[in-house]
């Protein structure tokens, strides 16, 4: 059974410099080179779309995050990922299940839970919420 993270920071400190926008604009942070980077994921993509809409987030060699947005969204009838990297996935909305080649049960997730899936392990999209945007955050790693 996956295991719940229970709480998430709601800020992270950062040492940003703050240039104030236009008139009725809020307040852009810029970085000087090497300072950490701050940003927000592009939440317009939560609007529906008829696609599972996938933001990469951060990419470094052997690392990638995604932000993944679904709504009513499921893998193409006969359709396995199969990918390169090892996988570890956290739903933060929504519900969604998952299937596995060789298992005929399903995964449920719910908000919080999580699941690491080693490479090559064919897995699919079985079903995601129709009513609300799923959203999860996957780590791709060698």
């Amino acid at each position: 059974m996956p295991t719940a993270i229970t709480a998430f920071p709601t800020h992270v400190g950062m040492n940003l410099e703050h240039s104030q926008g236009k008139k009725g604009n809020a307040s852009v942070p810029h970085t000087r080179g090497d300072e950490p980077q701050a940003g927000k994921p592009q939440w317009k993509m939560l609007l529906r779309s008829p696609h599972e809409q996938i933001e990469t987030i951060l990419q470094a060699p052997g690392l990638r995050i995604e932000r993944i947005v679904s709504r009513a969204q499921s893998s193409p009838d006969g359709f396995w990922y199969d990918q390169e990297d090892n996988e570890w996935v956290i739903l933060l909305r929504g519900n969604a299940f998952l299937g596995f080649e060789g298992r005929e049960d399903i995964l449920a997730l719910i908000p919080g839970d999580y699941i690491r899936i080693d490479r090559h392990q064919k897995h699919r999209v079985e079903w995601t919420h129709p009513d609300q945007e799923t959203v999860g955050l996957a780590v791709h790693y060698k």
